[in-house]
Parts: C-alpha cells; structure tokens; sequence
C-alpha cells in the first residue's frame, strides 16, 4: 500500500516518576519531537510493505479467528469467512493511524515502550467507525529516546533506531487488537503466542515479530559499560522464548540497512551464537540498577510481554492531555 506523510501526532512528556505528574506537550520544533516523529514514520512503513504488511495481515487473521472461536467481541464482518477482505481492512487500520496517530507520552516504562488500550466501539459500532483518539495511548521510554538523541556515535544511533523502530511497530499491533474487537478487554487471545513465552494472555507483537524477522529480538547491555546508562544494548535474534534457545548477533549491515529505511526479513545475522542467558551480559531490564535515577533505569530487553506478561503494558493513565 502507498503511504502517506505522517500527521497529527502528539507528543508528552513527563520527566518524574510520580503518578500525579502533569504530562507536557513538546514543540514540534524539538529534536526529541523530530526523532520521535520519524521513529512512528519508520515504524509504519515497516508495517505497510512486504512482509511486514503480510505478517500484520497473518496476525490479525489469526486474531480475529480465535476471537470468533472464544465467541468473543470482534467488529471483523462475519460474513467473511474466507478472509478476503483482511489486507484492507489492515490497510484502513494503518491509513488511520497514519493519519492521526494515537497521543504518544515519553516517561519512565517497563520496556521499551508500551500500550494501553481503551474501548471505542459502542453496541452498534463497525470497524468504519474507528477514531484513532479514542482508542488508548503509545508510552515511550523516554531514557531510552533520550540517550538515541544525544549520542555521537553513529553506530549506536543505528542500534537505537533499531530498536525503537521495531517497539513501536511492536505496540501499534496492540492498537491492531484494538481495532479489532473495539475494546480493551479482553487481551490477545492466548493462540496469539510464540514458543516458549508463557502466560495467561497472548502476545500480538511478539507474534509479528516472529513472523517478520523469523525470530525474537532481545537487546542485551553490558553492566560494566563506561556508558551507562547511555549505552546501546547489543541486540541478538533467538529462534523462541526457551531458556535454551539459541540466538544469533544481529548483524550490522542488517541494522544499517534497517536504519536506512531497508528492512526485510532478518535472515543475515552473523555468525556469533550464544544461549538466551549471555554470560557478562544482563537484559537492559537491569543493567541500570545501582545507579543514581535515570528515566531508564527500569528499561527491559521486551517491547511488552517479553517476560509473560500481559499483552498490554498498564501504566499510569493520561489524565491530563487535551487534544
């Protein structure tokens, strides 16, 4: 499908831990609004073409068939049993969040990112009726934004880039789920797993990811790093979620071509392997700790869900924005 320039987009940001902080709106004049911005562009045209695009469409089908199954709420037709209309309707999905993207709010997360979702649809509602602000809110580590922004190292701003590129195309499959049953409730249905990852709930953008790269990305930093809590974590590609699955070094003409706006499917790591537990090396989840408060300090290796949680990362609401 043909994109489209990114509009609409909001962007907060809330630099204390405190649930009853008030989130700002950045200037779009900023750099953190720039590459923030250009990350969701990234993130959307990953889902638009190729094998993206046909990995999202695997995933809502499979979404939508478990749905229909568990006898509960979706908003796909009925009728269409044959799925003919499934690329469309993810296409329609993608062209409103392009269009106007949900609010984004930079602040402390679990993870990379996270999504919280809300109900839109009432008894009546169709999946023409979608309206992307009332659907539920991106949340972004800002630590994590901050560091891509301030280094020098341009090897490590492709890892970043990397790396928040692939979150957040992570969490728009959430908004996909939403889309979908026009609700917050209930989580992705259990079917919606990949091996190893355990859990009451399933897990849509492991599954994506899966099914586009042919495999999980963790991104591991060394604890001992002269620049924590700033550094690039090292990202390595695992076959599942077994304790002893193998994973291979993403590769860095991979990660550049992904930077450049090339990305495929990811079939040329290198050769470099090691089991999911990296001797010296600890998920990014921890690596901070001990140290004096960063907004980072409580970063993970996941883009949600990657330690069996939830589908949804459920963090403090926004109460104070107004769009």
């Amino acid at each position: 499908m043909a994109s489209t320039q990114l509009q609409n987009v909001s962007i907060y940001v809330k630099l204390v831990k405190d649930r009853k902080a008030k989130y700002e709106r950045i200037d779009t004049s900023t750099i953190e609004y720039r590459v923030m911005k250009n990350i969701i562009d990234k993130a959307l045209i990953l889902l638009e073409h190729g094998e993206g695009m046909r990995s999202l469409s695997q995933l809502a089908e499979a979404i939508v068939r478990e749905r229909w199954r568990l006898q509960q709420n979706c908003l796909y037709p009925r009728h269409d049993t044959n799925f003919e209309q499934i690329d469309g309707r993810v296409g329609q999905f993608l062209r409103h969040m392009r269009e106007r993207f949900p609010p984004v709010a930079l602040q402390a997360v679990d993870g990379e990112a996270g999504t919280i979702r809300k109900t839109w649809s009432s008894a009546n509602s169709t999946l023409d009726d979608y309206e992307t602000q009332d659907t539920g809110e991106l949340h972004i580590h800002y630590g994590l934004l901050n560091s891509m922004v301030r280094t020098q190292n341009q090897g490590d701003r492709e890892i970043f880039n990397f790396q928040m590129v692939l979150s957040v195309a992570h969490e728009i499959t959430h908004f996909l789920t939403g889309f979908l049953s026009g609700t917050d409730r209930p989580l992705t249905p259990p079917a919606i797993y990949v091996p190893g990852l355990g859990g009451l709930t399933g897990e849509a953008g492991r599954y994506w990811e899966e099914k586009f790269l042919r495999g999980i990305v963790e991104f591991y930093a060394h604890p001992r790093d002269p620049h924590n809590p700033d550094q690039a974590g090292v990202p390595y590609i695992f076959e599942s979620y077994g304790g002893d699955s193998v994973g291979k070094l993403v590769s860095s003409s991979y990660i550049k071509a992904f930077f450049d706006g090339h990305a495929t499917t990811l079939d040329d790591s290198s050769g470099n392997r090691r089991n999911r537990a990296l001797p010296g090396y600890q998920s990014q989840e921890n690596y901070s700790s001990g140290q004096s408060y960063d907004p980072r300090s409580t970063a993970g290796s996941s883009r949600g869900g990657g330690h069996g949680s939830s589908t949804v990362v459920v963090v403090a609401d926004i109460t104070d924005i107004s769009l």
